[in-house]
């Protein structure tokens, strides 16, 4: 991330449903998944949860959820979703190099709308890792996040986002090679990730994968 995200977050977080990215019901991809069966209730780790809408979800659904997001000011704000909602969260301010720290194990970690602002390489191959160390063996991983398909917002993988933040939009064979070493994919898929201040949506990858070892 930029040494700068932290500030940008914490201010886009300062009022509720503030960040063009917040809804208070969960993605429909994600609540399939849930509703059918495919992922049941398990001990779960949400990164970047932001608000907490889809932790207190979960959490309604009877999972064990820990939340965590670099910004404080989101995290006070799920906090206090998960009360209003009447469900236990543990929620965490935490940047996500610092996964190493929690000495948990999972079953499941989703990162919805996430793995793009982890702009370098490199660190995405360590993301990835620290990710695959807090899961349990076959635990599942769903990655959600933008594709280089998406035309908006500049050309090439690297790009300026509205809020000034630099993002990753990698292609298909990029995440592909990324999560190859400790993941078999489960389902993978093109979907378009709601974002209020542009109709239409964003041109997203959903990869639903399972921990090899």
């Amino acid at each position: 991330m930029q040494k700068t995200s932290q500030n940008v977050y914490d201010y886009l977080y300062q009022k509720e449903g503030q960040a063009p990215w917040t809804f208070e019901e969960p993605p429909e991809e994600l609540a399939k998944l849930v509703e059918s069966g495919m992922i049941k209730s398990c001990k779960t780790l949400d990164v970047g949860c932001g608000e907490g809408y889809i932790s207190t979800y979960l959490a309604s659904k009877g999972f064990d959820v820990t939340g965590i997001d670099i910004s404080s000011n989101a995290i006070n704000l799920a906090k206090k979703h998960a009360a209003k909602r009447g469900v236990k969260c543990k929620f965490m301010q935490m940047e996500w190099k610092q996964l190493s720290k929690i000495k948990d194990k999972f079953d499941f970690i989703l990162d919805w709308r996430f793995l793009h602002e982890v702009a370098n390489d490199k660190e995405r191959e360590v993301y990835v890792n620290l990710v695959s160390n807090l899961l349990k063996r076959r635990g599942t991983y769903l990655s959600v996040a933008f594709s280089g398909e998406f035309k908006k917002w500049g050309k090439g993988k690297l790009r300026k986002s509205p809020i000034g933040t630099i993002l990753c939009l990698p292609h298909n064979r990029d995440l592909e090679k990324l999560f190859a070493e400790d993941f078999d994919i489960i389902k993978k898929s093109m979907i378009k990730l709601q974002q209020k201040d542009l109709p239409g949506g964003v041109t997203s990858y959903f990869f639903l994968m399972e921990k090899r070892n």
